[in-house]
C-alpha cells in the first residue's frame, strides 16, 4: 500500500529516534533506499548529532511488523514520490 505524508521529520539514528516513542501504541518508522530530505540537524534543539531530516512526499510501505512483547509496530516505507511544488505568479 502506498501513504502521502505531509512535512515529516526523520532522525538517521535509531537509537536516537526511538526515545520519541513515550506513547503506548508506539510506532516506528523506517525509510528504505533512497531518499529525498533535507538535513535539519544544524538547526535541531538538540544538535547536529541528531541526524534530523525533513522530508514529504508518497512513501510505499514495505512491511509491517507488530511485535507483542515490546507493544512496537515497526513500519518500513520507500520513498516513491515527491509532489511538484506549484510555480508561484
Amino acid at each position: 500500500s502506498e501513504v502521502d505524508l505531509p512535512m515529516s521529520s526523520w532522525s538517521a539514528d535509531s537509537t536516537i529516534a526511538s526515545e520519541f516513542m513515550d506513547h503506548p501504541s508506539k510506532v516506528f518508522m523506517t525509510m528504505d533506499g533512497a531518499k529525498r530530505a533535507l538535513n535539519i540537524g544544524n538547526i535541531s534543539a538538540r544538535g547536529a548529532f541528531q541526524q534530523e531530516w525533513i522530508t514529504h512526499g508518497r512513501f510505499k510501505v514495505d512491511s509491517v511488523i507488530n511485535d507483542p512483547d515490546t507493544s512496537i509496530t515497526n513500519i518500513r516505507m520507500s520513498q516513491i514520490g515527491i509532489p511538484t511544488i506549484p510555480e508561484i505568479p
